[in-house]
Order: structure tokens, then C-alpha cells, then sequence
């Protein structure tokens, strides 16, 4: 019986997931809609219990995103009641060996493979709607994390275990294990061979990474085949972060100054004023002056504005594109000036075929392919 979880996994592209860390139901309502493959409720590095786990995967469940626990460690009772609450994967920290692999799989797989007790009555078996056939069949994905020199060195047995199902690396602490740093090759080549591994026993191999398109990008390129984006504490710092310190420089008064300053009509617009952003050097051709604080308002409000699209996962009204947006501003604008000029004045003629360029540069700050 496969799971939202094992489908992503066997997908062509890498599957994208997230750790959870608030423990919060909303927060899983977020990350699926935000478009993760998979979550992982975190019980090794979050102040996350059992009941707030139990719902967590309830939540997951139902808004169609996979949940999978890594536990604090290998607990074989712990894992079959989140396996019976419905997890679709365990994630097991510090493996090291074959025989702790194996342990690993003892708690998480039905006879003969394992040991896990029968509990068909509980969400995993619909309680107890499931044939019990069809309740047996079910196989959580175990996933054992590479955190050492040693658990490097025995990788590709570890793959080879019966019932291991993923490999995934803990970069942070294979460095500080060996105490370098993650950039260090001696760390590079460690990863790369535990790759390879995984990869020569036919096994997916993952890894943690930052929340961004490049590190996405340089792990599908370093043969991972499902990555971590963030978590989602630090996501939502970062989009909070940005707001603020773009809503700061937006209301400074070096901004209001140059938007008072440019009065209704947008007079800072023509010919010969500076200009007070990238927009207004679009328009105008007049680039402003090194340093100028409108400008660096200005750009901070765009990246400010483009990291809460991002987050939220809104690029703005509902089939608005850039384009879209970009007629939408320039109809505003001509509303608001009542004494723009008149069709054929040469100013307005002059200023017109910058539009395009100006709106263009407007709405396509910041985006990530």
C-alpha cells in the first residue's frame, strides 16, 4: 500500500519538504498550502509532544501533504504509536551501523521483517475499517540519517538493509563530528561518497537545506533526490524580517520626503528631476546618486514585497500576472493624475515607451526561478 510520501519519493524530481517545529496545527495547514510533498514533525530538536504530534499528522493527512516523525531517537514504542496515529514515515537520527538499521526496522515493520504490534483499531487502520490484510500491507518509509564519519564509512551497507527505504544526510553534524566546517572538502567528499552509495543501492537520498531556489538547485545538481527547505519557524522569521525592515525603510523620512516631494501627477517624473528608485530611472533615464536613501527605501520595499509573495505563496490577485499588474499600476496612475497631459503632448509621448521597462523592473524584483 503506497502513501502520499512514497509517490513523491518515486517521482522523477526530487520531493521538497520541510521540518516542523511549532507545534501548531496551523502550521501544517500552511505548509500544505504552500505546495510541500512532505513534513517532518521534528520530536528530536522541537518542544513537540506525542498528542501535538498525533494531531499534527491528523492535519497533514487531511490537507494532503505526507507526514513523517523523526524521533529523538530509536524508541520502538514511540514509533508504533505514531505509526498507528497515521505517520507515513519515521525518520530515525544517528544511524551509525547495520545492527542499529536494523533495530530500525525491527520497530517499524509487521512479522516476519519486524516486530511492530498490530493495532488496526487506531487511524492507521481507519479504526478498524481496514481489512486487516490491507492494514499489514501497509510499509512506513524509514529513513536513516548518515550523521557521522563512522555512519559514512558503513552507508552502503546501511542501504542495503532490508526495510531501509531513504538515506539522509545530516551534514550539520557530520561536520561538527569531525570539527570542520560544512564547506570543507574533507565534509564534501564524506557527502558525495554517501550519495553514491545510497544511490548504487537503488535507495533515495536526501538533505537539509536553506529555504531558497539555489539551494534547492545545488542539491538535485549534487544527486539528492528529496531535500529539506528550511523549517518553518525560520521561514516564517525570515518573512517577518523582510516586511519589517522594507515597511521601515518604505515610511523613513528620506522616502516620504521624495514622495512628497513628487507631488500628485508625479512631477519627480519629468524630464531632468533625479529619479528616486529603479522604477523612476526606467522612466526617466536619470539614474539617482550613489547612496541615495530614496533609492535604497525603494529597494528594500520591493524585497520586502517579494518575500511576502513568496512566502505566502501569492503573487497577487488571483490570475494576475506581471503584465496584469503591470496595466493595473499604470491605469491607477493615470486615474490619479487629473492634470496629466493630453493626448499628443510630446512630454507625455517621451515618457510613455519607458513605461514597459520601468513596470517590467517593478514586478520582476526578486523572484526566483
Amino acid at each position: 500500500m503506497n502513501g502520499l510520501l512514497r509517490d513523491a519519493l518515486a517521482r522523477s524530481t526530487p520531493a521538497l519538504g520541510t521540518w516542523v517545529k511549532i507545534p501548531a496545527m496551523e502550521v501544517m495547514e500552511l505548509v500544505a498550502l504552500a505546495g510541500f510533498d512532505f513534513a517532518v514533525i521534528d520530536l528530536e530538536h522541537a518542544p513537540i509532544g506525542i498528542e501535538t504530534a498525533y494531531r499534527l499528522i491528523g492535519t497533514a493527512l487531511h490537507t494532503g501533504v505526507a507526514p513523517v516523525v523523526r524521533l529523538p531517537g530509536l524508541d520502538p514504542g514511540l514509533a508504533q504509536r505514531l505509526l498507528d496515529a497515521g505517520a507515513e514515515g519515521i525518520m530515525i537520527p544517528h544511524v551509525d551501523t547495520v545492527a542499529q538499521a536494523r533495530a530500525a526496522v525491527n520497530a517499524v515493520r509487521f512479522p516476519p521483517l519486524g516486530a511492530r504490534g498490530v493495532g488496526s483499531t487506531s487511524r492507521a487502520g481507519a479504526w478498524g475499517a481496514l481489512p486487516r490484510d490491507v492494514y499489514l500491507s501497509h510499509a512506513p518509509v524509514l529513513i536513516t540519517q548518515i550523521e557521522s564519519a563512522e555512519g559514512v564509512r558503513h552507508a552502503g551497507a546501511i542501504a542495503a538493509v532490508e526495510g531501509v527505504d531513504a538515506l539522509l544526510v545530516g551534514a550539520a553534524d557530520l561536520s561538527v563530528s569531525l570539527g570542520l566546517p560544512e564547506t570543507d572538502p574533507t565534509v564534501r567528499d564524506l557527502i558525495a561518497h554517501t550519495i553514491s552509495q545510497a544511490r548504487d543501492a537503488g535507495l533515495p537520498i536526501g538533505n537539509a537545506g536553506n529555504g531558497t531556489a539555489e539551494a534547492a538547485r545545488a542539491s538535485a545538481e549534487a544527486g539528492f533526490t528529496f531535500t529539506m527547505l528550511s523549517n518553518d519557524a525560520s521561514l516564517l522569521g525570515a518573512a517577518a524580517r523582510a516586511a519589517v525592515e522594507g515597511a521601515r525603510a518604505a515610511v523613513s523620512p528620506a522616502r516620504v520626503a521624495a514622495a512628497s516631494a513628487s507631488g500628485p501627477g508625479g512631477a519627480a517624473h519629468t524630464a531632468g528631476t533625479p529619479a528616486t528608485g529603479p522604477g523612476d530611472a526606467a522612466r526617466t533615464g536619470v539614474a539617482p546618486a550613489a547612496g541615495d536613501p530614496a533609492r535604497v527605501a525603494d529597494d528594500a520595499a520591493h524585497v520586502a514585497d517579494e518575500a511576502s509573495r513568496a512566502f505566502t505563496g501569492h503573487a497577487g490577485p488571483a490570475g494576475e500576472g506581471p503584465a496584469d499588474r503591470a496595466d493595473s499600476h499604470r491605469a491607477a496612475g493615470d486615474a490619479a493624475g487629473a492634470s496629466a497631459p493630453a493626448a499628443g503632448d510630446p512630454a507625455r509621448a517621451a515618457d510613455e515607451p519607458n513605461h514597459p521597462a520601468a513596470e517590467a523592473d517593478r514586478t520582476g524584483r526578486g523572484t526566483h526561478a
